[in-house]
């Protein structure tokens, strides 16, 4: 049976030392969440289950207004292209 507690969350990148990432707490929306689209073939692929659709958690977590368990967000300096390139361009990552 699903449960949004049963998702196992890993993150390689908070294991990096502290220089490469901060911790974070993502910023809920302001206005009133809604699901516009659920994809349950993607959904099955991570044992979520088409049935977590349903699942007003589901969208509280996906907007941020809550986090997972076990969930260890992050905040990275994106270095993905040559140095002449590069501006100081923040990326998130929650997993």
């Amino acid at each position: 049976m699903y449960s949004i507690d049963l998702l196992a969350w890993t993150n390689s990148f908070s294991r990096l030392p502290d220089d490469f990432y901060s911790q974070v707490v993502p910023t809920p929306f302001k206005s009133p969440s809604r699901m516009i689209h659920f994809n349950p073939a993607v959904a099955e692929l991570i044992r979520m289950g088409a049935e977590a659709s349903k699942d007003p958690n589901v969208l509280k977590m996906l907007s941020g207004q809550t986090l997972p368990k076990g969930a260890d967000p992050v905040t990275m300096l994106y270095a993905g292209h040559p140095p002449e390139w590069a501006e100081d361009i923040s990326v998130s990552c929650s997993s």
